[in-house]
């Protein structure tokens, strides 16, 4: 057989594969469907932008790969492969990003955090893509020959560049969290890297088309390993669950975090309006656990009695703000704990916790 015609077939069929599995994982996945917070809406986003990426190739592959070109003709499809591509580079383009904004949020769980700080990264996605749609009537980017090989000028390699310092940033924070035992302590970055990297190598080397394939391996896996930490997802936003406390005690069991101090607040009704000041005034540094009903435990690795101090004055602060501007009375108490000397943070932990 042909091996043209067999590339096109495995195009086709891994395509197809990439759109199943992706769709398999938002009809099955609530979590996904939901859109609960910045963090699933980036993560959906990315699952589209697979999807229409492997579209695209099967539709590439039907209009060009097994139509009967004619030399009259050729510049037409040659018009056509070059919008296929255009598109499939602004797709690579915006995954990037937002796999970049992902881990952001994963890691400081705020997206007004990714608005104030990340974007910088955002202005290269108009530009590069206003430049590719240009390239599609002047090929200064790149280009295809009358063989339908793909011709590449020194400019075009601003868009890899791009692509690359979206990863290596992405990647850098992933191995800068995971020595503090945060958020993304379960994630395993390679695991996501290797098949991508896979795809386009087959891409590049022997022009074998399964780059969709492995961008859907890749979220798959992104989606087992977020399982783990939606499991201590609270229903109030901005916190983990009760038995999140319990895989803090382990971490410590294994030096992994070093918690020094905590603060405790009790609300006698309220809590919906509590857990909101908490969440909207507290810095993103300090871990926050809906302990149990009308419990929020706040617990800090460094800072002490200033940070404790500073804490206690928001919590008071934003309830007495919002006192006046509701007109109602929010009745809490707050309990402070402090690490003993020469006690560990398992035992730490295991001595204050709320039952």
């Amino acid at each position: 057989m042909d091996f043209t015609v067999l590339s096109s077939e495995i195009k086709i069929c891994t395509n197809i594969m990439a759109i199943v599995i992706l769709l398999g994982m938002i009809v099955f996945s609530k979590r996904i469907r939901s859109r609960n917070n910045a963090g699933d809406r980036l993560f959906l986003a990315m699952i589209v932008d697979v999807i229409i990426y492997a579209l695209l190739n099967v539709i590439q592959s039907i209009v060009i790969d097994n139509a009967i070109i004619t030399y009259e003709k050729i510049h037409f499809f040659l018009m056509i492969l070059n919008a296929f591509t255009c598109l499939w580079d602004i797709l690579v383009l915006l995954i990037s990003y937002r796999w970049l904004l992902y881990v952001g949020y994963i890691i400081y769980g705020s997206a007004d955090y990714l608005r104030r700080r990340y974007w910088p990264f955002l202005i290269p996605i108009p530009i590069l893509s206003l430049l590719l749609m240009i390239n599609m009537f002047t090929n200064f980017m790149y280009g295809y020959d009358l063989f339908f090989e793909m011709v590449r000028k020194p400019v075009y390699y601003i868009i890899p560049i791009t692509e690359g310092i979206y990863i290596l940033s992405s990647a850098f924070l992933v191995w800068k969290n995971n020595r503090k035992a945060d958020r993304m302590h379960m994630f395993h970055f390679e695991f996501v890297l290797f098949p991508v990297v896979v795809g386009f190598l087959f891409e590049y080397m022997i022009k074998l088309s399964i780059v969709s394939l492995c961008f859907a391996a890749a979220l798959a896996f992104i989606y087992f390993s977020m399982t783990e930490l939606w499991q201590f997802d609270d229903e109030e936003k901005g916190f983990y669950n009760s038995a999140f406390f319990d895989y803090m005690k382990e971490l410590a069991a294994e030096g992994r975090n070093d918690y020094t101090s905590a603060v405790y607040i009790r609300c006698n009704g309220g809590e919906a309006e509590m857990a909101s000041i908490i969440h909207t005034e507290l810095p993103r540094e300090v871990v926050k656990v809906h302990v149990r009903k009308n419990v929020y435990g706040i617990y800090a690795e460094k800072g002490k009695d200033d940070l404790m101090d500073m804490i206690v004055d928001v919590i008071k602060d934003g309830v007495s703000e919002y006192e006046k501007e509701h007109g109602v009375s929010l009745e809490f108490e707050m309990e402070t704990e402090y690490r003993n000397s020469g006690e560990s943070a398992a035992e730490f932990l295991e001595c204050i916790e709320v039952r």
